[in-house]
């Protein structure tokens, strides 16, 4: 419960350090490895080659997520297989997007139970800490842990078949190499995902869907995926663009509430779309004006993100009609904030 606690307070500190990702993947599964041999299930795992060989990341946190993943699923699992997936999500050359998927051909938890799993001493069944122990902490340690470091957890399932718990994190490379052949090998069996599990009834562990489309220009690949999964984890809808041209043509369709940028992107920064975008809602709002059926049609916040130290802007980010300025990668606590103050500024 300690672990909770310091979560729940932001107090727990991250430690990131440099391992490779075969060994998480063995050492994990070695843990678990006379479990599972007791209950005489087959322990597998499959690497994808495109995963980075070496990596940085807070390796206590990750551990300790697939190690209370995995002894759950072998803990409900009476017969067959447990198996941990792992595959890359979005990279470039400093950072990329892990994805983890540990699958159990268990007894599974029912619908209406998902959306509340991962609620601090929920048990899917009162039955549960009867028979197998425990305090219903596991999994909320477990989501806290994968949102404090910047990730997001999911979960599909159904009766009788079995579940699948995956959550997707990001790290720093620091060794560009992929892996290869040989270091695929040494990571147990290698699983290919059954059958079994391609039409599992499916809920991701978010909030309650909110109403607000958000817009994102990121032009690194890695940085734009890493948000979308970040809106994703906080509920919101997301569509994103790649550059400060293309945010312009989708700001003219007036679908968004929320407009994310990059600073930092070539030919036209964030700095510079915002203020297009300003201009643009001044135009529009002479022409409405001039209309006889106007009415005022609210600004659109702008939340700027930038890869420099704050301080390093020489004009006040207000100066270019930006609601904040965050410094990324943001942690999903802070992005949270910093989206809910853009919408309580537009107001």
């Amino acid at each position: 419960m300690l672990d909770f606690t310091k979560l729940e307070a932001g107090k727990l500190e991250q430690e990131t350090i440099e391992f490779m990702t075969k060994d998480l993947v063995n050492e994990s599964l070695e843990l678990l490895s006379p479990a599972a041999r007791r209950k005489n299930l087959s322990l597998k795992a499959e690497i994808d080659q495109e995963v980075p060989l070496t990596v940085e990341a807070d390796l206590s946190r990750l551990r300790q997520v697939l190690v209370n993943l995995l002894s759950n699923a072998v803990k409900f699992t009476e017969s067959g297989e447990v198996a941990l997936k792992l595959k890359l999500e979005a990279k470039d050359k400093r950072r990329a997007i892990l994805r983890f998927s540990v699958i159990d051909t268990g007894c599974g938890i029912a619908a209406e139970k998902l959306e509340d799993i991962f609620k601090p001493f929920f048990q899917a069944d009162a039955s549960i800490a009867r028979n197998f122990g425990g305090t219903g902490l596991g999994l909320a340690i477990c989501r806290s842990l994968v949102e404090s470091m910047g990730g997001s957890i999911e979960l599909t399932s159904k009766v009788g078949r079995g579940s699948c718990f995956s959550f997707s994190i990001p790290v720093k490379i620091k060794d560009r190499k992929e892996t290869t052949e040989k270091s695929k090998e040494k990571v147990s069996d290698i699983f290919v995902e059954a059958n079994s599990h391609e039409k599992l009834f499916s809920v991701k562990h978010r909030p309650e869907e909110k109403r607000e489309l958000i817009l994102i220009a990121e032009d690194n690949p890695a940085d734009r995926a890493l948000l979308s999964l970040q809106l994703k984890a906080l509920g919101y809808r997301s569509q994103a663009v790649d550059s400060a041209d293309r945010l312009i043509l989708e700001f003219q369709k007036g679908l968004y509430d929320l407009i994310i940028v990059d600073c930092q992107m070539p030919i036209m920064d964030g700095f510079e779309a915002a203020l297009k975008i300003r201009q643009l809602e001044e135009t529009d709002k002479e022409e409405a004006l001039s209309s006889v059926d106007f009415h005022e049609r609210k600004r659109v916040p702008i939340l700027a993100i930038s890869a420099e130290s704050l301080s390093d802007h020489q004009k006040p980010y207000s100066q270019y009609g930006i609601n904040r300025l965050l410094l990324k990668p943001a942690k999903l606590s802070t992005l949270r904030q910093a989206i809910e103050d853009c919408f309580s500024s537009s107001t």
